[in-house]
């Protein structure tokens, strides 16, 4: 009875941590296409 709810929550854990580490991959991403576009407005001003 201990191991498959041992065995889930293991999941559990797993998957909710490979999630949060895939949303902040995105928003690093996210924030370096922020950057990269600032810089590129700011070539055009120029």
């Amino acid at each position: 009875m201990l191991r498959p709810l041992f065995l889930y929550v293991l999941i559990h854990f797993f998957g909710s941590f490979s999630f949060t580490m895939l949303l902040l991959f995105c928003l690093i991403l996210h924030c370096f296409e922020m950057i990269n576009f600032s810089e590129r407005i700011r070539l055009v001003h120029w």
